[in-house]
């Protein structure tokens, strides 16, 4: 008996999962053997026992029975399923979060592929998955406990469903209505998702120049019920034990306070760009009155008064801040290496930004959403704790970029070989 004869779409998709999981996963394996990791403190700290309250059927609550705000719940839920299916197993822990790792990456490269072939053709898709499925930062991701993979499963899918709709000319209606669904849950594993259905709306809004306003509107508000349904069983459980109406987490403050608790020392090995001095004095300032300092409010108002005094130091620290967002990492360690890999990856992306706009309508159509969405990513980034971790949603998508770059570089030097990196596939 012969099996029926797979379609290229799905041989592709099976490849490039097989290839994320091979290389994440004898990743996985080397690192754990030769180099174990100290506890995540996020996650010994929260994820994981609130984790196990819910599993113990006490609720969201710390162990002492007081309602758990400072994160959403999106994570601890997963963790919950998790080990509800692997305990029995035999499987622990560490394990299990590890193969769930894994397994989405394998997601995340089956959903590039799609995007990136409905783009700008199937060798581009290939070879951008290929980068990012071999991106040190991604790789090194898949070792530790964290919320930027599940929450780029979902995001992937709400950018390719948004996208598939408007490469086809469907209708907008329901892609909008699900991508928000699917950034609302997102933004319950990442807060810092709160507004990223808002890079979304110019889109929708321009890819009908034809519609009505009012069918404009449509799709757009769609979206923003979407995640706004996703977000209120969170929202009216956490009012039902506070009385607080809260942006998703009460952990702003501190988020914004992390940003500026910069290593200030001169000297402090592998700096990739110096501090200057008005800069170190200004956030040494900030942190001996971060008691006074009690609100996201209160830290922005700061900021605002030390502009019109000091407006050199704080545009400085801007600048400062907006750079690190690309290469720095929370314990300020090995930043020199991650900024020598970060800057022909960002400059490849840059060229096949140029290359897209070229290719035509998809191609600009294709900026058109990315652009807003690294900038929303960029600006938050800088807000909070600036570390490349938080921009790797978008500088996934960047890859597609990467491929189309290295694509056309192939076609110069290898005239004669492969397709035409315009050529583009099915929109699926």
């Amino acid at each position: 008996m012969r099996l029926p004869r797979l379609s290229e779409s799905v041989r592709d998709a099976l490849l490039v999962a097989v290839a994320a999981a091979l290389v994440s996963g004898c990743f996985l394996l080397f690192m754990t053997s030769r180099a174990p990791l100290p506890p995540d403190p996020d996650y010994s700290g929260y994820y994981g026992p609130l984790a196990h309250s819910l599993l113990e059927g006490k609720g969201y609550r710390y162990a002492s029975g007081e309602a758990a705000l400072v994160y959403p719940p999106g994570y601890s839920l997963i963790l919950a399923g998790l080990f509800t299916l692997t305990s029995p197993m035999g499987v622990g822990e560490a394990a299990a979060r590890g193969i769930f790792n894994v397994l989405c990456g394998m997601g995340i490269a089956v959903l590039l592929l799609f995007i990136g072939k409905s783009l700008f053709g199937r060798r581009v898709a290939l070879i951008g998955t290929l980068v990012w499925s071999t991106y040190p930062l991604y790789v090194w991701l898949v070792r530790i406990p964290n919320t930027e993979l599940p929450f780029m499963v979902l995001f992937f899918t709400a950018v390719f469903l948004v996208l598939r709709s408007i490469l086809r000319n469907s209708a907008l209606e329901l892609p909008a209505l699900a991508a928000g669904v699917l950034i609302g849950v997102g933004s319950l594993i990442r807060p810092f998702a709160l507004l990223m259905s808002l890079p979304f709306l110019p889109m929708l809004w321009y890819s009908s120049q034809r519609r009505s306003v009012g069918k404009r509107l449509i799709p757009c508000g769609l979206l923003l019920l979407g995640n706004l349904l996703a977000v209120l069983p969170w929202e009216a459980w956490v009012y039902k034990e506070s009385g607080l109406l809260i942006p998703l987490s009460t952990n702003g403050r501190t988020a914004m306070l992390d940003g500026l608790a910069l290593d200030t020392r001169p000297d402090l090995p592998g700096q990739v760009l110096p501090i200057p001095a008005e800069v170190r004095t200004l956030l040494q300032d900030i942190l001996e009155r971060s008691d006074e300092l009690d609100s996201p409010a209160a830290i922005g108002g700061h900021l605002l008064s030390e502009l019109s005094s000091k407006p050199g130091a704080v545009m400085k620290l801007l600048i400062l801040k907006a750079a690190r967002a690309m290469y720095a990492t929370d314990s300020q360690r090995h930043e020199r290496p991650v900024a020598l890999f970060q800057i022909p990856y960002c400059l490849l992306a840059l060229f096949g930004a140029s290359l897209a706009w070229k290719a035509g309508t998809h191609g600009r159509r294709f900026l058109g959403l990315l652009v807003p969405l690294v900038v929303y990513s960029w600006g938050m980034t800088i807000v909070v704790l600036s570390i490349v971790r938080y921009m790797l949603p978008v500088l996934g998508l960047l890859a597609i970029l990467v491929g189309l770059s290295l694509s056309a570089l192939m076609d110069r030097v290898f005239p004669r070989v492969g397709g035409s990196r315009f050529e583009r596939g099915p929109a699926f």
